[in-house]
């Protein structure tokens, strides 16, 4: 009797363990939700050039009495890469505007703005003159490129094709090292 009850009690358990067992098998789906952010982004490489020099060394009679020299920069003049992944299809301008050249040995001197100029192979040479505007900035821009129907790029260049300075006529420039920046900017309208 002993072993029937064992034997009949294994049997239910098993049927217990076997049924419970089927019965969890079967459940319903548990989803996760996966989320992927990519946002919108514009911006440029570094420049191809860390400077651009305007050498009057050579000159210096004719700027000690004020003559308008123009003198082209030696080297390279500066290049970016424009990358960009946008929502829908807006307009880019890009621009570059400068800063005034200031003495390094006294800040009082200065160069300004207007007696530098850059050519762009889209919208040709032009002074950074303090009257106009472009991309938001007040003052100095030069308009370099228009981009419509923008979408993605990974790489559109961005070139200031040559540059030039003419001292200002019937200023003395004092004999200095000068130094300022060109910057580079991109507006998406």
């Amino acid at each position: 009797m002993r072993k029937a009850l064992v034997v009949a009690l294994a049997v239910t358990l098993f049927t217990s363990v076997g049924f419970a067992a089927d019965s969890t098998s079967a459940s319903g789906p548990s989803p996760v939700t996966i989320n992927a952010i990519i946002p919108s982004y514009i911006g440029f490489s570094m420049p191809s050039v860390a400077s651009v020099t305007f050498d009057y060394s050579y000159l210096g009679a004719g700027v000690a009495t004020g003559l308008p020299i123009t003198k082209l920069a030696t080297g390279n003049s500066p290049s970016w890469t424009l990358s960009y992944n946008l929502v829908g299809s807006p307009t880019i301008t890009v621009c570059a505007y400068a800063s005034p050249l200031t003495g390094t040995n006294n800040s009082s001197n200065s160069i300004p703005t207007s007696s530098i100029y850059a050519a762009t192979g889209k919208s040709g040479t032009n002074a950074f003159q303090f009257n106009s505007n472009g991309c938001g900035q007040t003052g100095n821009a030069i308009v370099m490129d228009t981009i419509t129907g923008a979408t993605h790029s990974t790489g559109t260049a961005e070139a200031l094709e040559g540059m030039f300075m003419q001292t200002p006529n019937g200023t003395v420039i004092a004999p200095d090292t000068y130094t300022g920046s060109v910057n580079i900017i991109a507006q998406v309208q």
